[in-house]
């Protein structure tokens, strides 16, 4: 069903609906009403009725009414107005294009919306595979691209959000947990020992490792830039209702108990 203009958003948005379980109830002024018919695991049909808008540079997409979810949530990744927070859009935008990133664009939006699903069943976020929040996203990202450089074990322990980094005197430290991986001087920007073998596991001094040095120099900085980040959005977004939905978000009193305890820990460390 052509849902708008051939070749505009909603229109390559319209045409993939009937193959995603979904239906597009109506159009107008570039915007879709549709309702999804989100299949869970268990057989069971929950119905989903939203609104698609054109938006630059990807689709913005919300409840039409809120029945399901809440119109503000981080922890849930919807914004302000109910919008959902499909990616990080200055990071990894999801622009529809064509066909193929229409059914891209569906399937993520499948995906957030049976991750909605699963957060409202165990009252938490279901995953540590996430982008996080504000400004925080961008810096992410920096880690991200540093850590996929420094290999496979690396991704990992940021993915499962046990790469952290510590200050401990003149140096920065990478940790798994409690396991130190290397260190950096803080001040100079340089790996603590230049010759050690480079934590990527290639055999070769870090130095003669390919871009490596500068890698592992990076990534401290930025996990704590992250850290930061996410810290300050927290700070800015109190002024916000908590929705109720999900437990210890740091939007409710003894969330924001919480998050003031570990800032204290780690301005201690």
């Amino acid at each position: 069903m052509r849902a708008a203009p051939d070749g505009s958003v909603t229109a390559l948005i319209g045409d993939q609906a009937e193959a995603h379980e979904a239906s597009v109830l109506g159009s107008a002024d570039n915007t879709l009403s549709v309702v999804v018919r989100l299949r869970r695991p268990s057989g069971k049909i929950v119905p989903y009725r939203l609104r698609i808008e054109e938006g630059d540079p990807e689709p913005r997409v919300r409840e039409e009414t809120p029945e399901h979810l809440p119109t503000f949530c981080p922890n849930r990744h919807i914004n302000a107005g109910g919008y959902f927070c499909l990616s990080f859009p200055s990071e990894d935008p999801l622009p529809v294009q064509n066909a193929e990133s229409a059914e891209a664009w569906w399937a993520r939006l499948l995906k957030f919306l049976n991750l909605q699903e699963t957060a409202s069943a165990l009252r938490r976020w279901p995953t540590t595979s996430e982008w996080a929040h504000g400004d925080a996203a961008r810096l992410q990202c920096r880690a991200e691209l540093c850590a996929a450089a420094l290999g496979p074990r690396f991704t990992e322990a940021l993915n499962r959000r046990r790469l952290t980094a510590k200050r401990s005197g003149a140096f920065l430290q990478v940790l798994d947990g409690e396991r130190r991986l290397f260190s950096i001087w803080s001040k100079e920007h340089r790996v603590a020992t230049q010759r050690q073998a480079c934590p990527c596991g290639s055999g070769l001094p870090i130095v003669a490792c390919r871009d490596h040095a500068k890698r592992a120099t990076e990534l401290p900085f930025a996990l704590l830039a992250w850290s930061k980040a996410e810290k300050e959005f927290w700070n800015h977004a109190r002024t916000q209702t908590c929705c109720g939905t999900l437990r210890d978000c740091p939007l409710t009193e003894a969330g924001s108990l919480s998050a003031a305890n570990e800032d204290l820990s780690a301005r201690a460390a």
